[in-house]
């Protein structure tokens, strides 16, 4: 099954490595999502964009049980976990994304590109 990634889970970010094991499908362009800005990790909702990049991964179930816990995603309250797992369509095929649950008023929104951590030069 497949996975897109559009946070901290892509390939070079700090929670890649709950990754290593899974396969790069490839990287998508969704205009279906905006991505929120929650400082040290973005949040998704499906709402219209000009363009998020996303990267898609070909998961196991024991994968995306990892996935699961780093997201705090409670399949079986999906309102209750700070992210829920939805199914969206990418180039590659259907696909689960990460949607955040918590409250989005005043956050800045990323309607086009990529969310990157802020990096600190000393």
């Amino acid at each position: 099954m497949n996975l897109v990634v559009y946070g901290t889970l892509k390939r070079g970010l700090s929670n890649h490595g709950f990754l290593l094991g899974a396969r790069c499908v490839g990287k998508d362009i969704l205009h279906n999502i905006v991505l929120y800005d929650l400082g040290d990790f973005p949040g998704a909702q499906f709402e219209p964009s000009l363009g998020i990049h996303v990267e898609v991964y070909d998961v196991t179930d024991s994968e995306l049980a990892v996935v699961d816990r780093l997201e705090e995603c409670n399949e079986e309250m999906p309102d209750h976990g700070l992210f829920r797992r939805e199914q969206c369509n990418t180039s590659f095929g259907p696909a689960w994304i990460y949607l955040y649950n918590g409250p989005l008023g005043g956050l800045p929104q990323i309607t086009t590109g990529s969310w990157r951590p802020a990096v600190c030069i000393s």
